[in-house]
């Protein structure tokens, strides 16, 4: 099976002499492994589909595959794009329609920590929104893109003990004041975000630069997109952490999600979660033994696993 259809085949040689071979469609409702298009779920004439993108290694395949069901589940009207590194995508995802797989070799030549500055420049020619692998969509997401500026959600360093000054964060430009700092695990792009990420890839490609402004072992492009935010005070709004990213499941390792009827719902706040980010680069078996039967149930479901856990390997 090949990456991409012949007839919608491009390559081209990108900034540092790498060979790249993507897909972008956006004029259609989307586009199967095959080339088939898609029609839109609502019916009715096709439609541009909404532009989700993730980046996986291979050993965050099991993640992704959730990532895929959940997302493909929940918004009918969505498209996935994931920037890989491996073949085995191609062979874990087969023809299913609403994905599209992109090689990125920057993700072998420089990381997969930097190569995210390359995945955001390449998939804002529409708007978009970006979900780190290890995410189950519980809810519709269409509503994020009613945003007109950057969107993420609001992180106050508090589960980065290794950070003692959270105001002067970055080690590398102890000047830098942090008047905002966000998690990148998900957040909307609108396309006037083009230009900050051709500069933020442009400077992640200076060795100096991303050292100055990432912090070993620990905080790499989530580290380095805030400081560009605060260096060249860049505009972003803030989504609610609760209902879009991992406060809503866990502090620590405490679960704070409980199953109420079809919602996954935060005990302290009761508010309805929209996605389960795990976060913290672990297995899902450890995230699944370790979490509530009822919890751990309820996500598995979400995720497709009942019907494909021998498959997956989970």
């Amino acid at each position: 099976m090949r990456w991409v259809n012949e007839n919608r085949e491009a390559r081209m040689i990108g900034e540092r002499g790498c060979l790249e071979t993507y897909i972008i469609d956006s004029d259609i409702a989307g586009v199967d492994m095959a080339g088939r298009r898609v029609p839109s779920r609502r019916g009715g004439p096709e439609t541009k589909m909404s532009l989700f993108i993730t980046i996986a290694t291979l050993n965050y395949l099991p993640y992704t595959r959730m990532l895929y069901s959940s997302l493909m589940e929940t918004n009918q009207d969505g498209r996935l794009c994931i920037f890989c590194d491996s073949e085995e995508f191609v062979r874990a995802f087969g023809d299913h329609d609403r994905v599209e797989l992109r090689v990125l070799p920057e993700i072998q030549i420089l990381g997969v920590k930097r190569a995210k500055f390359k995945a955001y420049l390449l998939s804002c020619t529409q708007p978009f929104v970006y979900l780190d692998s290890d995410i189950i969509v519980l809810k519709d997401l269409s509503a994020l893109f009613d945003a007109s500026r950057l969107s993420a959600c609001p992180d106050d360093l508090s589960e980065c003990p290794f950070i003692q000054d959270k105001v002067h964060p970055w080690k590398g430009d102890p000047s830098l004041e942090n008047k905002t700092y966000v998690n990148s695990g998900i957040f909307f792009a609108p396309l006037s975000c083009r230009d900050f990420f051709e500069s933020l890839w442009r400077m992640s490609l200076e060795d100096e630069t991303w050292k100055k402004y990432t912090f070993p072992p620990y905080l790499y492009d989530n580290h380095f997109l805030c400081a560009m935010i605060n260096k060249f005070s860049y505009p972003c709004d803030f989504l609610d952490p609760i209902r879009f990213n991992w406060p809503g499941l866990r502090s620590g390792l405490r679960f704070l999600a409980v199953p109420r009827g079809n919602e996954l719902v935060h005990e302290d706040t009761g508010r309805a979660l929209s996605l389960c980010h795990f976060a913290g680069g672990r297995e899902p078996k450890f995230w699944f033994n370790d979490m509530p039967s009822s919890l751990s149930a309820f996500l598995k479901e979400r995720a497709g696993l009942k019907k494909h856990t021998a498959d997956w390997s989970l």
